[in-house]
């Protein structure tokens, strides 16, 4: 059976929201939208700036303008938004449309998480399981995720669970992990049904269930999780809790591939080259191990470079 390994990656979030309609009136076009929340932003409501600096960050009904956002956010976050000082934190982290600044990523992270965003409590856990700009400090890491994860975000729980897993700040209880990852899927995180499917699929923490695992790694695949729709592909090409059906799987694996997994474009190569589910096509496989191989993966090199000797 090809590999199915868990990477649990503890990932910085930023806050998203459906940008809703006023209560009252009309429909409003991407414009009248705009306007009106910049005229609001103006008076000081600073809820509007955070929700206009979203709109931009996103490019959602707008061009995307990251350095105006990000001045909303700090508009919004010194009037006392604290979901706005993540969101800045998290540009300020990644250089997008500021000055890259580690030390005024994690300010901005604690002091949202100070006045009430989880989400910069997420964040900033991140910041110190990695030692990303601070000291490594696991065991606060477990602390400010478990408050995200009790305070219902999803991404906390997912980032505990990682904890728990590894046993990172923390006694390993994979059990326990398994309960989190649960958690975070059922909040709609992908990574957390992504690594429910891994311990599921190797019976770790939890009975061994292949069909249980296909089933998170099938959430997570629809919510575009480029690894879940790879290893729900090795299901499928194995028959493995699942009916076997390589066609499937050769969808999957592609599905997979433009979404970034280089392992998947050459697990979807190899489906080519042999006519498995799929009309064999040599000259297919071949450009799937080399999306493979410029990506880093080094069996699609290998592979590459055994059919282009045998052609």
């Amino acid at each position: 059976m090809k590999p199915i390994v868990g990477v649990c990656a503890l990932l910085l979030v930023v806050v998203l929201f459906a940008l809703a309609q006023p209560a009252m009136g009309a429909w409003e076009e991407p414009a009248q939208r705009i306007a009106r929340l910049d005229a609001e932003c103006e008076k000081g409501m600073h809820g509007s700036c955070f929700t206009l600096g979203v709109m931009l960050e996103e490019g959602n009904g707008v061009a995307k303008e990251t350095a105006r956002a990000a001045k909303l956010y700090e508009r919004a976050c010194n009037g006392g938004h604290a979901d706005a000082c993540s969101n800045l934190g998290v540009l300020h982290e990644s250089g997008d449309g500021v000055t890259k600044d580690l030390k005024l990523a994690i300010t901005l992270y604690q002091r949202g998480c100070d006045e009430g965003s989880l989400l910069g409590c997420t964040n900033l856990g991140a910041m110190y399981t990695n030692g990303v700009g601070v000291p490594k400090d696991e065991a606060l890491a477990v602390k400010l995720d478990h408050r995200a994860c009790d305070g219902g975000i999803a991404r906390g729980c997912r980032n505990l669970g990682a904890m728990y897993e590894r046993g990172n700040g923390v006694p390993q209880d994979l059990t326990r992990a398994a309960e989190l990852y649960e958690r975070a899927c059922k909040h709609r995180d992908a990574g957390g049904c992504s690594y429910a499917g891994d311990l599921y699929v190797n019976g770790r923490g939890v009975a061994k269930d292949e069909g249980r695992a296909a089933e998170f790694y099938q959430y997570a695949c629809e919510a575009n999780d480029a690894r879940a729709c790879k290893n729900l592909g090795v299901l499928y090409e194995e028959g493995t809790g699942v009916v076997k059906d390589p066609r499937h799987a050769a969808e999957l694996y592609e599905r997979s591939c433009n979404g970034g997994n280089a392992g998947a474009c050459s697990f979807s190569a190899d489906i080519y080259l042999n006519g498995s589910g799929v009309a064999k096509d040599e000259n297919k496989a071949a450009e799937l191990y080399r999306r493979a191989c410029d990506a880093g993966n080094a069996d699609g090199c290998a592979n590459l470079e055994k059919l282009n000797v045998k052609r």
